[in-house]
């Protein structure tokens, strides 16, 4: 009696969401179950119990969990159905901006976060609005009022909800959770989350390509500001370091070395910097792990 049966069925999948009831509950089977996707869950990596305020959400009419799983079972059953026959449920509102019990189910699960944005995108933005409850009450026949407080009394689960549900209905406006039907289907859902990731992707790259031309054009600057000064006493460095004949310090003297080079072609002092790196291979060339470091930096 605390939720409409009828408003979750068209969130069921066969083989990965079933709806039963029985004389007292409604049982909601979310079967989400694929090794070919999901790694074992490491000890302490993750707490059953950020899921438990999922029911309670259920219970107030906020379906977007059976949105959620309907969307991974879809990714699972796209090969057993064609996804331009089957048709997208009411997409809940405020999808764009979930509980962290639904992020905790999302992460879990491994639901794809453009799958999510795509089924956003239909997604009404609702905020929550203050009722007059107690004037709600107030309107209460008095046999109605016996009735709830004698159930409460007596231990009955989820009186409130049945209770808020009532006033609401006779009172207010009810609230199921389902949003408006969408008439898009599967396959919709799919181009529009292929977008979604293309885009996405698109500007991360342009991100990190501005980024890298920022640090590039940043590191220019600083390698054409060493003096001539500066860069022999870099040189004097390289030959301090590389006579320890360990590996952190040709470590450090290869970096120094690949500076003196970009400095050098910045500059057009190419030829001069040959000349020095020359003398450093006639020395110090017959190591081989220095020649690998070197090989490596293209020096």
């Amino acid at each position: 009696g605390a939720i409409a049966l009828e408003l979750l069925e068209p969130y069921a999948v066969e083989g990965y969401i079933h709806l039963r009831t029985t004389q007292q509950s409604v049982i909601i089977d979310i079967y989400l179950v694929a090794e070919a996707f999901y790694t074992w869950i490491v000890e302490g990596a993750f707490q059953l119990s950020n899921l438990v305020p999922l029911r309670e959400e259920l219970l107030q009419g906020d379906f977007r969990l059976l949105y959620l799983a309907w969307l991974q079972a879809a990714i699972y059953q796209e090969e057993e159905y064609e996804p331009a026959e089957l048709a997208e449920p009411p997409v809940p509102p405020n999808l764009k901006k979930l509980s962290p019990a639904l992020k905790a189910f999302a992460e879990m699960f491994e639901v794809d976060q453009d799958w999510i944005a795509a089924g956003a995108e239909a997604s009404q933005e609702q905020e929550a609005e203050a009722e007059p409850l107690a004037d709600w009450i107030g309107q209460l026949s008095e046999e109605d009022c016996r009735a709830y407080l004698l159930r409460a009394v007596q231990g009955e689960k989820h009186v409130g909800v049945e209770l808020l549900q009532h006033l609401r209905q006779e009172f207010g406006e009810a609230v199921t959770g389902s949003g408006a039907e969408t008439g898009r289907t599967l396959a919709d859902v799919i181009a529009l989350a292929e977008d979604k990731q293309f885009q996405r992707e698109r500007k991360a790259k342009q991100a990190a390509d501005r980024a890298e031309q920022t640090k590039l054009k940043i590191r220019q600057q600083s390698l054409k500001e060493i003096s001539s000064q500066e860069a022999d006493a870099l040189w004097l460095k390289v030959v301090r370091l590389l006579n320890e004949r360990k590996a952190t310090p040709y470590g450090e003297a290869v970096e120094h070395l690949v500076d003196l080079r970009d400095r050098a072609v910045l500059l057009g002092t190419e030829a001069e910097f040959a000349e020095q790196m020359q003398d450093i291979w006639e020395i110090y060339g017959h190591s081989a792990a220095l020649r690998k470091r070197f090989k490596a930096a293209k020096l």
